[in-house]
């Protein structure tokens, strides 16, 4: 009986060898949770411009996070600060704040499109670098200003930051946007024979339709916008009054990149030809004309989509071949044909093979201007023809062949689906 006694303490006090608890904790209620960041660089002063949004707790309902707003109290407060580095813009706060910033629960980080034309390695290492910063946060790029885009409103969520996660989160409905992460960034710039790309965002002012969108407007005083005095800009410029406007974030397009530099942005549109390649495209609209050639228009929708991309070199010449195959409904039409014929069924697919081959082509000729690959042709001719790739000289893909490529592009467009109706309500009316 002693024995085992002996025994049992033995074990209990080895065993609290390693229960070393949480050694580097931070209670709660010392730590100010941030919830994005919005980042640019000022060129004349060549600092960094950093604004970060932080839940104020007091403002939080008893259930939370999630739980909503106690009254009409904002829930979040924007710190803007300055330094050389970002880390020095970000030490700054120390002198603002009465918690330490903890940042493990912040997933939205904007950039502007300054600090993206400088190039993102002035902030990748310090993202990647500390260990509250996961490699899934969302990145986005945006030609507003940053500042003032983070003072937005939101239409659904109960703040700005949970708005555009919310957005990015929504993967049921995926076509007028870029879909990459911090992540994905990082993985396209380090392979060779592919340039990395990023979502937009911007934001769209409205006129508000009730009485706490109007008080969301008013950033100054009389309704006016703190840069405006008597209707002029700080710049001295006359510009159409934006009095008691709101803003609401919108996420639109892709920014695509030269390495790490901005080279240019792509439309809602032209983003589908990217996602398209992607295979990421979801619950796309294309519009087509009647295929008897009558009056009004029909849209289909793009349910699932795939894709291959396909190489060879021929003499010397590398050539791509890519194959896109997507399947889809009817949305709706404005002509009063009867689609539901076996004829008009394979125009309307030939019509819209033409429609996705069109999106594809305008980012291949605007890439080929901006001499950056963020298809990865030039990767897939890497693993697939490894002895080719080599005997390139640096730059040589991005800034020789790249431009003067050879793609041949092959869609297969497939309507699988007519919806609850055949013809539409007013087609005996249009006989």
């Amino acid at each position: 009986m002693k024995t085992r006694l002996l025994f049992l303490c033995l074990l209990t006090a080895y065993t609290l060898l390693f229960t070393g608890g949480c050694w580097d904790q931070g209670e709660l209620e010392e730590l100010a949770l941030v919830q994005a960041i919005g980042i640019d660089y000022l060129p004349q002063e060549k600092k960094f411009e950093v604004t970060t949004s932080i839940i104020r707790p007091g403002e939080l309902g008893a259930g939370g996070m999630e739980g909503g707003i106690e009254g009409d109290a904002e829930p979040m407060r924007l710190i803007t600060t300055r330094g050389k580095t970002l880390s020095g813009a970000m030490e700054q706060q120390n002198a603002f704040l009465s918690r330490r910033a903890y940042y493990a629960h912040n997933d939205v980080v904007i950039v502007g499109e300054k600090l993206a034309s400088q190039g993102m390695h002035l902030i990748l290492d310090r993202l990647t670098r500390e260990r509250d910063t996961r490699l899934t946060l969302n990145v986005f790029v945006t030609g507003d200003n940053v500042k003032e885009f983070l003072r937005g409103g939101s239409r659904l969520e109960i703040s700005l930051p949970q708005e555009i996660r919310q957005m990015k989160l929504r993967t049921n409905q995926r076509s007028l946007r870029g879909e990459a992460n911090l992540l994905d960034f990082i993985r396209n710039l380090l392979q060779s024979g592919q340039d990395p790309y990023l979502p937009v965002v911007e934001m769209r002012e409205e006129t508000p339709t009730s009485p706490r969108e109007a008080e969301i407007g008013e950033t100054g005083k009389d309704g006016k916008r703190e840069n405006e005095v008597n209707g002029e800009n700080i710049n001295g410029e006359k510009e159409e009054s934006t009095e008691n406007k709101v803003g609401y974030p919108k996420m639109y397009g892709t920014a695509v990149f030269r390495e790490d530099r901005l080279a240019g942005f792509l439309d809602g549109y032209e983003t589908k030809g990217l996602l398209y390649v992607e295979e990421s495209l979801i619950d796309s609209r294309e519009t087509i004309n009647d295929p008897e050639g009558k009056p009004g228009e029909i849209v289909l929708i793009t349910i699932d989509n795939s894709s291959r991309i396909l190489t060879e070199v021929v003499n010397g010449k590398p050539r791509i071949t890519v194959k896109i195959e997507e399947e889809g409904d009817i949305c709706c039409q404005t002509s009063a044909t009867n689609l539901f014929t076996p004829e008009n069924f394979r125009r309307m697919e030939q019509s819209k093979e033409e429609v996705i081959k069109g999106y594809v082509k305008d980012v291949l000729e605007k890439t080929r201007k901006w001499e950056t690959d963020i298809f990865g042709f030039g990767n897939k001719i890497k693993q697939n023809h490894p002895g080719y790739w080599e005997d390139l000289e640096k730059g040589e893909w991005r800034e020789e062949i790249y431009p003067k490529l050879e793609v041949e592009i092959q869609v297969e467009s497939n309507i699988r689906r007519t919806g609850l109706i055949e013809r539409p309500p007013f087609y005996e009316y249009y006989q």
